[in-house]
């Protein structure tokens, strides 16, 4: 019986843990859609005859990334043609069914526009946070931990690069690293000569602020590149 009331307060505290990350990424995606297209937007002399590329259309993937990418390229191109505010709403409710595909639009199909939708009136942000939920969320909550011990240092894309990616999938964890763990991946994943040469500098990289190390390894990068140039 203690097994079990065990297994089952882990599961409610797990099951919590996934609610709040949720919410926050909720949160985030509202925060983005307010910036865009939460306002009327001034109509601009010409601005609707301006070609613009159309978004990609995206396909119910569970790359969090693809979904990430798509969301931003409706943002914008709604911006460019000045679809904001509450009375184009309902407009970009249908827009977004335009830009669908797959199990995408067949959930869209289903929940908003189809006549058998349970629920009669979607705003934009339910579109896409019922969007998200259904096709990215269970995806994410699995494979962010495996993609954030994935990540690895490339020199071509520099200590930034490597450093934005690992907090990127940190924050997508309903549970995130604390800065302890975080900085020991960090460092985990640093080639053993820069981290040989933050020792030589004074640099005590267990104890070192994140973003003291950062700085220090770009050093380490600049003077590399510097040191190629001249020696080339």
């Amino acid at each position: 019986k203690r097994k079990l009331l065990k297994q089952m307060r882990a599961r409610t505290a797990d099951d919590e843990r996934r609610q709040r990350w949720a919410h926050a990424v909720h949160r985030v995606y509202k925060k983005q859609i307010q910036h865009y297209v939460g306002n009327p937007l001034p109509e601009l002399d010409g601005a609707r005859q301006i070609k613009v590329p159309h978004p990609e259309s995206y396909d119910g993937s569970p790359d969090v990334e693809k979904f990430d990418a798509w969301l931003l390229a409706l943002l914008r191109w709604m911006l460019i043609y000045r679809y904001g505010g509450p009375d184009y709403d309902a407009y970009r409710v249908s827009l977004v069914g335009l830009y669908l595909t797959g199990k995408a639009v067949e959930w869209y199909n289903d929940e908003v526009a189809g006549i058998h939708r349970t629920k009669e009136h979607w705003t934009f942000e339910e579109t896409i946070i019922g969007l998200f939920d259904r096709c990215v969320q269970s995806a994410t909550v699995h494979l962010a931990m495996q993609r954030f011990e994935e990540v690895t240092y490339d020199p071509e894309k520099g200590v930034r690069d490597y450093y934005a990616t690992l907090a990127r999938w940190a924050s997508r964890m309903p549970q995130p690293p604390n800065t302890y763990t975080f900085r020991k991946r960090f460092l985990d994943g640093l080639p053993l000569e820069i981290v040989k040469k933050l020792v030589d500098q004074g640099e005590v990289p267990e104890y070192a602020n994140i973003h003291t190390i950062v700085k220090a390894v770009k050093k380490i990068e600049d003077n590399r590149v510097l040191k190629n140039y001249y020696v080339s």
